[in-house]
């Protein structure tokens, strides 16, 4: 899937703002189309999605004379996340783990029911689909790893923060991230 962008507008609307989010639950697919079971739409807090790849930085050897001999590159820590507006159930148990409901438990003249979850994060693995708001841009993941906490906050709503990294995939047909345009297919 070979794609070259130049178009100033082009990439302006493909970076500016990624404000849908779907899970992929499979890891690896060659496409988003290709899975077969639940995708998640995460509803994503205004200006919460950040997406920058870890810089790279060289190291430069030298010979005794100074020449350049190799320059070796590392990447740096990527800073890759999104905070999702809700501790619903069943987003909340991709990242904790659930426990036994309580229900009907009364203190002080209330009566509280709900469900537990553990306070140390899951692996939540498969590939993560961004679209800008009018899906004429997408970035697909097919591979990520991520975590999620709950954050709860004096005069703000609860909601998941979510860090998360794209994968380098092996699987044939599978890259690491995939920059995609997109337009409307006609409905015949």
């Amino acid at each position: 899937m070979a794609m070259t962008i130049t178009a100033k507008e082009t990439l302006k609307n493909l970076f500016s703002k990624m404000v849908n989010v779907v899970y992929i639950p499979t890891a690896n697919l060659a496409s988003p189309a290709s899975e077969t079971g639940t995708c998640i739409e995460f509803p994503i807090l205004e200006e919460s999605a950040t997406y920058k790849e870890g810089e790279v930085t060289t190291t430069k050897v030298k010979l005794t004379d100074g020449q350049l001999w190799d320059v070796i590159p590392k990447t740096g820590d990527d800073d890759m996340g999104f905070q999702i507006g809700t501790i619903n159930d069943t987003i909340l148990s991709l990242f904790h783990t659930k426990m036994d409901a309580v229900s009907a438990s009364a203190f002080n003249g209330f009566t509280y029911s709900g469900n537990g979850y553990k306070t140390d994060s899951k692996i939540l693995t498969g590939g993560l689909f961004l679209t800008n708001e009018d899906k004429t841009a997408a970035i697909w993941m097919p591979s990520i790893k991520a975590y999620g906490s709950v954050v709860l906050e004096n005069n703000k709503p609860a909601y998941i923060n979510v860090k998360y990294d794209a994968l380098n995939s092996t699987a044939s047909g599978a890259g690491a991230i995939y920059y995609l345009t997109g337009s409307v297919t006609p409905v015949t």
